[in-house]
């Protein structure tokens, strides 16, 4: 996979420094590039940077040989940093993913998939967490009914699909019938009562 890094910065403030924006940005797609060897992921020697150009349009040296060269055949993969790097302006980045499309280019923004992933990891933690204090708490046929009054008040407001989804994490099978709005939930024989049925 030969991966081209794209970067931009729209004022060139800063870019006299040695280690500059487009320089952080790069070395961010170069981390992910690494990360992704065993794939067989590859970071291109050339340099695609706009320094000191708006992402509000397609007037940029940079941008234009990347595009070239994706025509051409030399790219398989195009990163940056965020996708705004790439550009600002709708009409262009649509025009832009339809010539990725049409070439078969992965584009990956780093930044916009490391927030994604975290935000995936926090929310399979806490369901963890919480399908851990459910299992440490109600599997019994006593545990099971006490953990359902435990919903009280926020149990009665939500609604079939919502209770299915709660009381997955303690039955057999549940049961839901869209067009009857009702769920209908098994518990485990040896655990709970056989059945119980509830509506909206």
């Amino acid at each position: 996979m030969r991966c081209a890094i794209y970067t931009r910065k729209s004022s060139e403030e800063g870019l006299e420094q040695e280690f500059n924006s487009l320089d952080a940005q790069r070395e961010s797609g170069e981390a992910y590039i690494a990360s992704q060897k065993n794939e067989g992921w590859s970071c291109l020697p050339d340099r695609y940077d706009d320094g000191g150009f708006t992402g509000g349009n397609m007037d940029r040296p940079a941008v234009k040989r990347l595009m070239a060269d994706i025509e051409a055949g030399k790219i398989d993969c195009v990163l940056v940093y965020k996708v705004d790097r790439l550009s600002r302006s709708l009409l262009d980045f649509a025009r832009m993913m339809a010539v990725f499309e049409k070439h078969h280019i992965a584009f990956v923004s780093v930044a916009d998939l490391h927030e994604r992933l975290a935000k995936a990891n926090e929310r399979a933690r806490a369901i963890r967490s919480e399908a851990v204090q459910i299992e440490g708490e109600a599997f019994t046929r006593d545990d099971v009914a006490a953990a359902l009054g435990k919903f009280g008040a926020t149990w009665d407001v939500l609604c079939p699909r919502e209770q299915a989804a709660v009381l997955a994490n303690l039955v057999k099978r549940v049961d839901y019938d869209g067009a009857k709005k009702t769920v209908a939930i098994t518990f485990p024989l040896d655990r709970a009562h056989d059945a119980w049925q509830g509506t909206d």
